[in-house]
């Protein structure tokens, strides 16, 4: 493999004789096909979940004729103006890689799958480990043991201390949301758990695709949110997170209740912009967005723009707003000072 030419990652990890797993970790988590990847890395799509002008992703891997032992590489690429990977940053990682594994895997079992010092990588918090963990072991078709505890103490909240649960346990509950049983539990109990608990299995949704009655809920609990906002912001905030992979319409929706506030924090167009792109590439609710957004100052507004403009489905509805003179006077503006545009 030494005289073999690598010139992406999935080319390395096929000629190391590996099994992989991709998993977008940008605006929420999703698993993402070998052939997306590979057209990522060879610029004939952009990243689809953008943050910070990088993809972030989880890569996992393994070569079954050595052993069953699995590694996990968490890397950052940096992505151009237009959104496409940048390839001389992935190939120096590529570089970087051989330098402190060489080209074989079984040098990747001995230091553990271990970089070294790579700029490329980045260490997730505590709970995107347990949700990462959790999604891989329903994509490897492990068991899910550790939800039990969890799933007990969501049956009879009363009858358990939740102060016992880890992050782990309540991320392979989330995981399995959308079995029947699992859905029509955190149906009847989600609001009648412990705050934190509650918080957290909020929080852990915004990773996987929502089933429609749980969302539907989650909703709901939106509108309760909107009615002490911006006095509280927690429970709006965490309903948010919560719908980021709900159905589009019922997204869309909410974005609408949410934009019709008289006022919105930074925090909470911040969030917006981070979670519900989806909802944010329907024209109108993205000038209503602009609205909000353009009573900010303009690093705020400027870094927004920026961020939304990288993601593709948001791109196509903002690129054209800067030669548009139909768009309300205060986003004009707001784009003219910032961006130097006679609109």
């Amino acid at each position: 493999m030494s005289e073999l030419t690598i010139n992406s990652v999935c080319e390395f990890l096929h000629a190391s004789g590996s099994q992989f797993t991709i998993i977008d970790m940008g605006r929420g988590f999703r698993v993402m096909s070998e052939q997306t990847f590979l057209d990522i890395e060879y610029q004939r799509l952009p990243a689809p979940f953008p943050r910070q002008q990088h993809i972030w992703i989880g890569c996992i891997f393994w070569n079954p004729s050595l052993s069953a032992q699995h590694f996990i590489w968490f890397l950052k690429l940096p992505l151009d103006e237009r959104g496409l990977l940048n390839q001389a940053a992935r190939n120096m990682f590529l570089e970087k890689v051989i330098q402190a594994l060489g080209a074989e895997l079984e040098k990747s079992e001995a230091q553990n799958g271990q970089l070294g010092d790579n700029p490329f990588t980045f260490v997730p918090t505590q709970a995107q480990l347990a949700m990462f963990n959790a999604i891989a072991k329903q994509q490897l078709g492990l068991a899910l043991d550790g939800a039990k505890p969890a799933i007990a103490y969501i049956t009879a909240p009363e009858q358990h201390d939740w102060q016992v649960l880890s992050l782990q346990a309540l991320a392979e509950v989330t995981v399995q949301q959308g079995d029947a049983s699992i859905s029509a539990l955190l149906q009847k109990q989600l609001f009648k758990l412990a705050p934190v608990v509650q918080k957290t299995l909020l929080e852990n949704l915004e990773h996987v695709a929502l089933h429609k009655p749980l969302a539907v809920l989650i909703h709901k609990q939106l509108h309760l949110g909107l009615a002490d906002y911006p006095k509280d912001e927690i429970t709006l905030h965490t309903c948010i997170r919560a719908l980021t992979r709900a159905p589009l319409e019922l997204q869309q929706q909410a974005c609408k209740s949410v934009l019709a506030q008289s006022s919105l924090t930074t925090d909470t167009l911040i969030l917006l912009s981070a979670r519900w792109m989806e909802a944010l590439a329907d024209h109108n609710l993205m000038l209503l967005f602009l609205t909000h957004l353009s009573v900010q100052s303009d690093d705020i507004f400027a870094g927004l723009y920026q961020d939304l403009v990288q993601v593709p489905c948001t791109r196509a509805i903002l690129l054209p707003l800067l030669h548009d003179k139909n768009i309300p006077t205060a986003i004009q503006t707001k784009l003219s000072s910032i961006f130097g545009q006679r609109l």
